[in-house]
């Protein structure tokens, strides 16, 4: 089945809400969607701001899942 599109924009509002809602990411880092790369597939990713705080273990853990479960749901799209 294929994945379905989602902008920068999408995608980081997907990760930043549901990192929130864990409740595991109080001291959620500024992240930016890097990408789009040339893979089939993994077309995304995300990377901590430069200068950003540092950030729990509890709150990297919850992002790593949260942006592995995503991208094999969705792909960036050419924005």
């Amino acid at each position: 089945m294929a994945k379905e599109f989602k902008t920068r924009a999408q995608l980081l509002k997907l990760v930043l809400d549901e990192a929130r809602n864990s409740g595991k990411c109080a001291d959620l880092p500024d992240i930016v969607i890097t990408g789009p790369f040339p893979s089939r597939e993994l077309t995304w990713d995300i990377r901590k701001q430069p200068g950003s705080a540092a950030v729990s273990v509890d709150c990297t853990l919850e992002i790593d899942k949260i942006v592995q479960r995503l991208q094999a749901m969705f792909e960036l799209s050419g924005d």
